[in-house]
C-alpha cells in the first residue's frame, strides 16, 4: 500500500506537469521566456542590437526556470541560447544569428528555432544613433509524446512500468500531430547616447495556427519589448583611481494578456558588476532577482537567481541563469572603435 500511495504521489505530480504543458500547447496566450538578464541576451531581446557591440561577439545564455515544477535538473522549464553577432563598417550595419532551444518537464515539449537578423545605424548627430533591426525565424516544435505519463498507465504493484520495465499502455489517444514547422518575422529599434538608451521590438508578427490536435486552435501571439536604461560613471574621492559606474535597466514586456516588468539597478566596481532586479507580472508580484558577474577584457560571465515571492514560492525552486559573452572588439562597439573615431558609443550596459 505504501508503495502504491507513492506512485498515486507521482501521478498527481506528472498530471500536475501534464496539465501546465497542454495549457501551454493549447492556450493562445502562449508565452515566450523573458531573461533575467535581458541585457546579456541581446539579439534575443531585440534584433537591432545585432552589432551594437561592434564584434565579432559570441553569446551562450542558459535559463533553468521552475526546477521544483518537475524531476531532475532540467525538470521544470529549460533554455539554451548561442548566439554571434557583428558590425560591418562598409555597410554600417550589424548582422546576427541566434540559435534557441526552449524545453519544457525533461524535454517532454522541445521548440527550436533560428534566427537572422540584419541592423543598419543611423547617426543623427555627435550625440545620437539610432539601429534599425529586423530578423527573419525558423521554428520547429515537437512533443515527445511517449515520455508523458497517465493515470491509467499505473499498475498498483509495478507502477507505470511493467515487470519488465516497458511502460504500461495508456487509452489517451495520440495527437494528430507531434511536430511543427513554421517561419517568423521580428522587427525593433534601438535609440542610445554615450550613456543612456531605449530600444523597442516587436516578435511573432506571423501568428500561424499551432495546433498539436485538429481539436484545438492555438496562435503564439505577438510580443512587444520596451527596454530602456543607462550607464553613469561616478566621480568620488573613492573612484578616482577605479572605475565605478551605476547602470538602471528596465523592461516591459507584453504578450497577449500577460504583462510583464522587470526593473533594477547593476552596480560595477572595477570587473566585478552586481545588482537586483524585481520581476512584477500584471497584479502579482512574482520575483527578487538577484546579479553578480564579472567582465575582464573581452570576457564577461554572469549569473543570476530569482528568488519567488509569489504563492507558488515553496513550488517552484526559482530560477536559475547563467551568461558567457566574449567579444573579440573588446571594448570597442558599433558605434565607435579603434578603426573608426567618427562613431558614437553606446551605454557600457549594451556593450556587454
Amino acid at each position: 500500500m505504501q508503495f502504491f500511495q507513492g506512485k498515486l504521489k507521482s501521478v498527481y505530480r506528472y498530471n500536475a506537469l501534464m496539465l501546465l504543458s497542454i495549457c501551454f500547447l493549447t492556450n493562445v496566450a502562449a508565452q515566450d521566456v523573458v531573461m533575467s538578464q535581458f541585457y546579456s541576451a541581446p539579439l534575443y531581446l531585440n534584433p537591432a542590437m545585432s552589432g551594437i557591440a561592434y564584434g565579432p561577439r559570441f553569446t551562450v545564455n542558459y535559463r533553468n526556470q521552475w526546477p521544483g515544477m518537475g524531476s531532475g535538473f532540467n525538470g521544470g522549464y529549460t533554455t539554451y541560447m548561442g548566439a554571434f553577432d557583428m558590425h560591418i563598417d562598409k555597410i554600417r550595419s550589424g548582422i546576427g544569428l541566434l540559435v534557441v532551444a526552449d524545453q519544457m518537464m525533461n524535454n517532454i515539449f522541445g521548440n527550436y528555432y533560428v534566427t537572422a537578423s540584419f541592423a543598419p545605424q543611423i547617426k543623427f548627430n555627435r550625440s545620437i544613433a539610432m539601429k534599425i533591426g529586423v530578423a527573419g525565424t525558423y521554428i520547429h516544435r515537437r512533443l515527445n509524446w511517449s515520455n508523458l505519463q497517465f493515470s491509467d498507465m499505473i499498475n498498483p504493484y509495478s507502477g507505470f512500468f511493467d515487470a519488465n520495465g516497458n511502460p504500461n499502455a495508456t487509452g489517451e489517444p495520440t495527437p494528430s500531430r507531434l511536430s511543427l514547422n513554421r517561419g517568423d518575422l521580428s522587427a525593433g529599434f534601438v535609440i542610445f547616447t554615450r550613456k543612456l538608451y531605449f530600444g523597442f521590438a516587436v516578435n511573432n508578427f506571423i501568428m500561424n495556427k499551432e495546433n498539436f490536435s485538429d481539436a484545438v486552435e492555438a496562435r503564439t501571439p505577438m510580443r512587444f519589448t520596451a527596454h530602456f536604461g543607462g550607464s553613469f560613471p561616478l566621480k568620488t574621492k573613492y573612484s578616482y583611481k577605479r572605475n565605478i559606474y551605476l547602470s538602471p535597466n528596465v523592461l516591459i514586456a507584453n504578450q497577449g494578456r500577460n504583462l510583464q516588468v522587470n526593473a533594477g539597478l547593476l552596480a560595477g566596481i572595477e570587473m566585478i558588476y552586481f545588482g537586483a532586479q524585481f520581476r512584477y507580472v500584471i497584479n502579482n508580484p512574482e520575483s527578487f532577482i538577484m546579479i553578480v558577474g564579472v567582465k575582464k577584457g573581452k570576457f564577461r560571465v554572469g549569473y543570476s537567481y530569482d528568488f519567488p515571492v509569489s504563492k507558488l514560492v515553496n513550488k517552484t525552486g526559482g530560477a536559475h541563469e547563467l551568461t558567457f559573452t566574449f567579444n573579440i572588439a573588446g571594448d570597442d562597439n558599433s558605434l565607435e572603435n579603434k578603426n573608426n573615431r567618427g562613431y558614437l558609443a553606446c551605454p557600457t550596459i549594451l556593450n556587454f
